[in-house]
């Protein structure tokens, strides 16, 4: 089988195309989805009870790092039978059910709306715009049953598996793309800095 050699214009009219549009669509589609999220109401007794949950939790992992009377009173605190945060709190459940709450199904609608329908959009286009072209190859031997779904678009029987089109190209982006989402956005980070 002999080597395919790709033009060099392919990579700056056709790969890097490619990565910037899906790069900054899925930035437009973090904040649109950003905008469009409903506040949720805090309800304070819940988040009382949550609180109590994770001291209770990180008591009874690290408990052994404390003197035992420490331990003894703060266990008590929790579980006394006449005056424990857990005898004495007791609430009913919340059950929210999605279906009888509207507010839900809005919000699973416009995550829906807000994640699906560019990914859609956007590879139409580009299936539409740079169909045919073979962009990159990944450094790695595949096995010929990788071909469909590395090649959408392009239907040659002698080219070898590794090879990419630019309609695979693009889906491999919108998945390979989301550390770089969470790096660029800070999205993990933001967690790390409620913790502290």
């Amino acid at each position: 089988m002999a080597e395919l050699l790709v033009d060099s214009s392919i990579r700056v009219w056709v790969f890097l195309p490619i990565v910037v549009i899906t790069f900054l669509i899925g930035i437009l589609r973090h904040y649109v989805s950003i905008l469009l999220s409903s506040q949720k109401k805090v309800d304070v007794l819940q988040v009382q009870d949550s609180q109590a949950m994770i001291r209770s939790r990180l008591l009874r992992e690290n408990g052994k790092y404390i003197t035992a009377k420490a331990f003894a009173m703060r266990k008590h605190f929790f579980n006394n039978e006449e005056s424990g945060y857990f005898k004495t709190q007791k609430r009913p459940a919340a059950m929210n059910n999605p279906i009888t709450d509207p507010t839900v199904m809005t919000d699973m609608l416009k995550g829906n709306v807000t994640n699906v329908l560019p990914m859609i959009i956007i590879g139409g286009w580009i299936n539409w715009t740079f169909s045919g072209f073979v962009t990159t190859k990944v450094p790695f031997p595949l096995t010929l049953r990788f071909k469909p779904m590395l090649q959408r678009g392009v239907d040659l029987m002698s080219l070898d598996a590794s090879w990419v089109s630019s309609a695979s190209w693009y889906f491999l982006n919108v998945f390979g793309l989301r550390s770089i989402y969470a790096l660029v956005l800070e999205i993990g980070r933001a967690s790390c800095r409620e913790r502290v």
